[in-house]
C-alpha cells in the first residue's frame, strides 16, 4: 500500500477504498476524527513527519485516486525480435493499428508492431518520482516519463520549443515537488536495418 498526500493536508493511499484508508489511518497512528468521507487530513502538528511517508503530490492527483480516473495501461510491442512494454497512465486508451495508440485523444505512433494490451483497473497511479521531459526537436514534439522509462504523457506535438517546455513543466508540477530533467534525444525514429 502507497500512501499520498497533497499541501492542503489531505491523505489517501493505493489500491484506494475507504477499508485501505482506515487500515492507512491505523499504521500512521491518526485518529479517526480526522476522517472526512473519502479521505483523511494530516494533523496539523504532524504534517512533517507524515510527509515523509507519503509520496506528495498535487490535489489533482488525490481528486483522481478518489474519483478512480486513472488507469494504467500497459502496451507491449515488439521491434524485430526484441520485445518492450511501455506503460501509459490515462483515462483511455484505444489501439488504432499495430503501430498507433491513441491515449486520452493523442495519437502515439509506436516504434513497432504492437503484440499486446492490457489495462489495469485498481486505480494504482505510480507517484512521478523522477520526471524526465523528452522534447524531439526533428518532430516538434515532446513526452514526459517516470524515472526515464515509463511514459506518462503521450508524445504532443508543439510549435514554440519554450512553450512546450513550460507546458510540460507545469504539468509536472501539478503532480511533484521534483523538477524534470529536460533531454533532447538525437534518434527520433527506429529503422529496421536491412
Amino acid at each position: 500500500m502507497t500512501f499520498y498526500c497533497d499541501k492542503l493536508r489531505h491523505m489517501v493511499c493505493v489500491p484506494y477504498s475507504i477499508e485501505n484508508l482506515h487500515v492507512m489511518a491505523q499504521k500512521l497512528g491518526i485518529k479517526r476524527h480526522w476522517f472526512h468521507v473519502d479521505h483523511y487530513d494530516m494533523p496539523k502538528l504532524r504534517v512533517e513527519e507524515l510527509k515523509e511517508q507519503c509520496v506528495v503530490v498535487h490535489p489533482f492527483v488525490i481528486l483522481n485516486i478518489i474519483k478512480g480516473k486513472m488507469k494504467r495501461h500497459s502496451v507491449t510491442i515488439t521491434i524485430e525480435k526484441l520485445e518492450a512494454t511501455i506503460y501509459i497512465e490515462a483515462k483511455e486508451l484505444k489501439v488504432i493499428s499495430h503501430e498507433r495508440i491513441i491515449a486520452d485523444n493523442v495519437v502515439i505512433d509506436l516504434p513497432g508492431n504492437i503484440t499486446h494490451t492490457s489495462t489495469n483497473n485498481t486505480q494504482e497511479i505510480v507517484p512521478l518520482t523522477e520526471p524526465v521531459i523528452s522534447i524531439d526537436r526533428a518532430s516538434k514534439s515532446y513526452a514526459i516519463f517516470n524515472n526515464g522509462v515509463e511514459l506518462v504523457r503521450a508524445f504532443r506535438p508543439y510549435t514554440d520549443e519554450q512553450e512546450a517546455v513550460d507546458e510540460a513543466m507545469a504539468w509536472c508540477a501539478q503532480r511533484t515537488a521534483k523538477k524534470p530533467r529536460l533531454v533532447y534525444p538525437n534518434v527520433t525514429k527506429m529503422k529496421a536495418s536491412s
